[in-house]
């Protein structure tokens, strides 16, 4: 990190923004700040850690910004280094050999040495993990159409079936329906789990390793039980 002197020059604008990793609790606020018209990024302890040099800063993830140099876009590392190339695209970084790209309002994804894995086909793309990113068919309006998960190597490993997508736990992703119905997905397969055709609302957050969740029983009504990690039923729904 570079640290500014004590006679550093103020900032004339600032701007927060958070850095995400999809996955764990290591995200990062930050500051866009910017001075004489140019932008650069400092932490929240005031350290410039991308000097005032840039035209725009972008989004952020897993240690990596996107910022912007005249026309051109590119990503840089948390030390100003390049990681991905120059290009008059909007990029947002995804992981460090895979970009998010979008011309002509429409995103895919990017390999560093300039080969297109996705062709820029969807709405727009937000990374989920360092593995995995959600892809979107937007309305005009701007929201969710659908939503379906691809992975960096451009594979689509869930279909635009849902209308969002988030990771529930290391092995499962929590995917909700247009109609609010929510389905928990194995990571390894993009499928639904045995346990999705009982949810009657989304699992709560883990503690101690289980969510609480509520489930309809074969009577028609519902109960509260608990999940572990892998969406088995650790307790039964009784209460």
């Amino acid at each position: 990190d570079r640290t500014p002197g004590d006679d550093a020059a103020p900032a004339d604008q600032t701007e927060r923004f958070y850095m995400g990793v999809g996955e764990g609790s290591d995200g990062r606020w930050l500051t866009r700040i910017r001075r004489n018209d140019a932008w650069g990024v400092a932490d929240d302890d005031g350290r410039e850690i991308l000097p005032a040099r840039y035209a725009a800063i972008g989004l952020a993830f897993d240690g990596l910004i996107a910022v912007r140099s005249g026309e051109q876009w590119q990503i840089v590392d948390m030390l100003g280094r390049t990681v991905h190339p120059s290009r008059p695209e909007t990029l947002a970084p995804f992981t460090r050999n895979v970009a998010i790209f979008c011309e002509a309002g429409q995103c895919g994804l990017l390999h560093r040495s300039g080969q297109v894995l996705v062709p820029p086909r969807y709405g727009a793309i937000s990374p989920l993990s360092r593995r995995e990113a959600t892809v979107h068919v937007l309305k005009p309006s701007g929201e969710y159409e659908s939503t379906g998960i691809v992975d960096a190597q451009g594979h689509l490993r869930v279909p635009l079936a849902y209308y969002d997508i988030r990771l529930f736990s290391e092995n499962l992703w929590l995917a909700r329906d247009t109609d609010g119905r929510c389905n928990l997905l194995d990571r390894s397969s993009g499928q639904p789990i045995a346990v999705s055709a009982r949810l009657a609302g989304a699992p709560e957050a883990f503690h101690e390793g289980l969510a609480a969740i509520d489930l309809r029983t074969p009577n028609g009504g519902e109960a509260a039980g608990y999940l572990d990690a892998r969406g088995q039923i650790a307790i039964e729904p009784r209460f």
